[in-house]
C-alpha cells in the first residue's frame, strides 16, 4: 500500500476521523442524559414528617352571685333584721345586703321583690343600691331608713364585674295610709330575689 492510503486511517483504525473532532464529546453528553432517567419499575422515595400539639387542661367556670357571703347556685337564706313585729302605720325596718360577684365572669343582676302573708299586700319595699341601713330603732314609732346610694327602680339591672362587692339596702314600710282592715294581721313577709346573667360583651 502506498503511504498515501495509510495516512488516511486514524490511530483507532477508523477512517475519516480527525483529532479534535466533536463526535466523541457529543456521545459522552448523550450518555450523561440517559443516566438521569429512571428505568422502568424504579420507585422514587419521598420522606415525610409530622408534628402534633395537644392542649389538655380545659375546665368550665361558674357564675356565682354571692349574697351575704352565701355562695353556690340558687341559695336562700333568712334575714331576721328584715322583719318587724307589731308594725303600725308609719313604721319601717331596713337591712343591708352584701352583693358580690364570686364567679368567673362579669354579670348583670336584676332584683325582684315580693311580699306575702296577710300583711304583705300593705307593705311597700324600696331598694337602694350602695345604701346602708340605719341603726336599729326601738323607740316608738320605729322608723329605720336607708342612707346614701341610688334607688333601684323595678326591672333595672346592675352590672357586677368579677370580684366586685356592692351594698344593697332593703327598706320595708307600712304606709301611714294603711287601711284598718290590716290591723291584727299575724303574718307578713318580704322576699328579695336577685337573678344573675352572664355579661357577654365588654
Amino acid at each position: 500500500m502506498s503511504g498515501r492510503h495509510r495516512a488516511a486511517r486514524t490511530a483507532g483504525g477508523r477512517s475519516g476521523s480527525r483529532p479534535g473532532s466533536r463526535a466523541a464529546p457529543l456521545a459522552a453528553g448523550v450518555g450523561a442524559v440517559l443516566l438521569l432517567v429512571p428505568t422502568a419499575g424504579t420507585t422514587l422515595a419521598a420522606w415525610t414528617d409530622r408534628s402534633t400539639v395537644a392542649g389538655d387542661g380545659f375546665t368550665s367556670g361558674r357564675l356565682d352571685l354571692v349574697v351575704d357571703g352565701r355562695t353556690g347556685l340558687d341559695t336562700t337564706h333568712a334575714r331576721p333584721d328584715l322583719a318587724l313585729e307589731g308594725m303600725v302605720p308609719g313604721e319601717s325596718t331596713a337591712a343591708t345586703l352584701s352583693v358580690a360577684n364570686g364567679g368567673d365572669a362579669d354579670l348583670d343582676w336584676t332584683p325582684t321583690v315580693t311580699t306575702g302573708g296577710g300583711l304583705g299586700p300593705a307593705l311597700t319595699v324600696e331598694l337602694w343600691l350602695g345604701g346602708r341601713a340605719s341603726a336599729d330603732d326601738t323607740t316608738y314609732p320605729r322608723t329605720e331608713t336607708c342612707t346614701g346610694g341610688t334607688r333601684l327602680l323595678p326591672g333595672r339591672s346592675v352590672r357586677a364585674d368579677r370580684g366586685s362587692t356592692r351594698d344593697l339596702c332593703v327598706l320595708a314600710t307600712l304606709p301611714t295610709s294603711t287601711d284598718d282592715a290590716y290591723q291584727g294581721r299575724t303574718s307578713g313577709s318580704v322576699t328579695v330575689r336577685l337573678d344573675a346573667t352572664q355579661v357577654t360583651t365588654p
